[in-house]
């Protein structure tokens, strides 16, 4: 028995298969199926019904689950007593793009109820950059929207825990004509200037999604925030925002910026919120609950 065998048990558990549980570790469905058959076959019980609509913990297996955790606890204090885990600690997460980010300032708040003494260090970044910086175990977590095809990024010792699923919608002035639309064509958007976030991930991501026209005529890439919704409000260029924005974002609101959707073949517009990690460290208490709280406060949106 293993601590990781316990750490794949109490993931099933949580997403409800095993299908989810290997995708928020971002390892392999037949590996973690693999430990957990093993695991079974060591203490002699039967830890879940699997079916094809979900995985159910058993009477037996909920019992096992209940001390795993308290395990899984233990493991923590040991590493603080020896320690591992300053009472004073940092947590640096980036985020991409912030403005979208609506649940993060209650999971900051519910964080600091349980660790008092955490700072939490939180600042917007492109794509590249922060998955660059979890790669080089520079920062602790990466909050990121990431078009669904560019999935492949996250290989190696990345892990992520899918949040939420979105789409990406066309930004214009709330005064444009193309308000009036209901949808939007590729074929018509390229006639129209573009402001782009300077981050090759996004921009791959447009060349993707204008696969069978001609790429947008660009009129500046920026990653300020300010400057890019400013240029939309101004009439001046489109931009391209996750649907999230709407939400939250005082231009979208007050309409000076209108969000539209707009076609698109294969799901190429389709982007998942997701936290990501590096897997070569075992996470801390408060990173623990920061992804748990991650998980419950955007469960809606699942």
């Amino acid at each position: 028995m293993t601590l990781e065998q316990l750490e794949f048990l109490v993931a099933i558990q949580r997403e409800g298969t095993i299908s989810a549980a290997a995708q928020s570790l971002n390892i392999s469905h037949p590996s973690i199926s693999r430990s957990i058959s093993n695991l079974e076959d060591e203490l002699g019980v039967n830890l879940f019904i699997r079916s094809r609509s979900g995985t159910v913990i058993t009477e037996q297996g909920t019992l096992i689950l209940q001390s795993a955790k308290k395990i899984l606890k233990e493991v923590e204090n040991l590493r603080l007593i020896a320690g591992m885990e300053s009472a004073t600690r940092e947590l640096l997460v980036k985020a991409f793009p912030l403005d979208s980010m609506f649940f993060v300032p209650e999971v900051i708040s519910q964080l600091k109820e349980k660790h008092i003494r955490l700072t939490l260090n939180l600042s917007h970044a492109n794509l590249s950059d922060i998955l660059t910086d979890l790669k080089a175990q520079k920062i602790d977590f990466g909050l990121i929207a990431l078009p669904r095809r560019e999935r492949h990024l996250l290989g190696g010792d990345l892990k992520y825990r899918t949040l939420f699923k979105s789409r990406l919608m066309i930004a214009c002035c709330g005064t444009s004509p193309l308000c009036n639309r209901e949808i939007l064509s590729i074929d018509e958007l390229k006639n129209y200037p573009f402001v782009l976030h300077n981050d090759p991930i996004i921009i791959n991501c447009i060349k993707d999604i204008f696969q069978n026209a001609v790429f947008p005529n660009v009129l500046t890439y920026s990653n300020d925030n300010a400057l890019i919704k400013q240029l939309v409000i101004d009439d001046k260029a489109l931009s391209i925002y996750t649907q999230q924005l709407g939400w939250r974002d005082p231009y979208v609101l007050s309409k000076q910026i209108k969000l539209l959707p707009f076609q698109c073949s294969d799901d190429r517009d389709c982007v998942d919120f997701l936290c990501v990690y590096n897997g070569k460290k075992q996470l801390s208490r408060a990173e623990q609950d920061l992804l748990h709280l991650l998980t419950e406060c955007t469960r809606q949106q699942n």
